[in-house]
């Protein structure tokens, strides 16, 4: 049906699906690998060298010319990726854009789902390929599936998953995705719309949340290592302070004075959040 594959997208995702890809052409020249996000360490870009496929790297005007001007029926996948697409890129008639959300949409569009699902503890999280309208994460389904968040989940482990179970559901359904046979599900709501620069109550800890919600928002922000949203953060007595980690504990030990240590006890279990603070102002 098509007669150009293209690839655009970062990480674990993009370098499976490109893996995935290869496996179903006999001729290498269909599949190519688009880029506008350079990366420290490009697990796309050495999947590429891996399976001989071609990879060309944009700015991000020269890509929306690029694939504005695409003449021959084309498809394009997404994932990770955090360009937009304007809309003389998904008006051209030639190209198909199918893009994968690390959520179970129309549920969390936009960035940093699982921070999202995470602290308004919803019960599942999930992965969506969908088709690329002139909105953010609301073309047509066509493929989903749910991802439960279990006690205890972070955001990093949730996108782990969501990640895991998108490359799943790509290896099931890249024959009709390749094909174009799928039928296409519109959702009744558009749900809401997440940017990156949208934090759970702004990135502070409330100190008049109980346990769950403190635990639920603490673990919303948990990417560990991975730059992917700012420390939490606590107000108290005139001062902010930087929560640099945070542990289930069973008693607390504190010292009066003390500004290392803020604690949120549980009324049913007796437990303690025990968070570690350094003072930023």
């Amino acid at each position: 049906m098509y007669e150009h594959i293209y690839f655009l997208g970062t990480g674990r995702v993009a370098s499976k699906c490109i893996e995935i890809l290869t496996s179903r052409f006999s001729a290498k020249n269909i599949l190519q690998c688009l880029g506008v996000e350079h990366e420290s360490m490009s697990n796309v870009v050495a999947t590429c060298r891996r399976y001989l496929v071609p990879y060309r790297f944009f700015a991000p005007l020269e890509l929306n010319d690029f694939l504005s001007q695409i003449s021959d029926k084309s498809l394009l996948f997404s994932a990770h990726n955090q360009h937009i697409f304007p809309k003389v890129v998904i008006e051209n008639p030639n190209l198909t854009i199918i893009n994968f959300h690390n959520a179970y949409l129309p549920f969390y569009r936009g960035r940093n789902a699982p921070t999202w699902e995470i602290f308004h503890q919803e019960a599942f999280g999930g992965a969506t390929w969908h088709e690329v309208d002139a909105s953010i994460d609301t073309g047509g389904i066509i493929v989903q599936e749910k991802v439960p968040i279990e006690s205890g989940e972070t955001a990093l482990s949730l996108l782990m998953k969501s990640a895991q179970c998108g490359m799943k559901l790509f290896q099931e359904h890249v024959d009709e995705f390749l094909s174009g046979k799928y039928t296409l599900y519109h959702p009744e709501t558009v749900g809401t719309l997440f940017l990156s620069k949208h934090l759970p109550n702004g990135g502070f800890l409330d100190s008049s949340w109980g346990f769950d919600k403190s635990y639920a928002f603490l673990r919303a922000m948990d990417y560990e290592m991975l730059n992917i949203v700012p420390k939490p953060k606590l107000q108290s007595a005139g001062h902010i302070y930087e929560i640099s980690d945070y542990t289930i504990i069973q008693s607390k030990t504190s010292i009066k004075g003390d500004e290392t240590k803020y604690y949120i006890e549980s009324p049913k279990s007796g437990q303690y959040i025990c968070c570690q603070l350094e003072r930023i102002e």
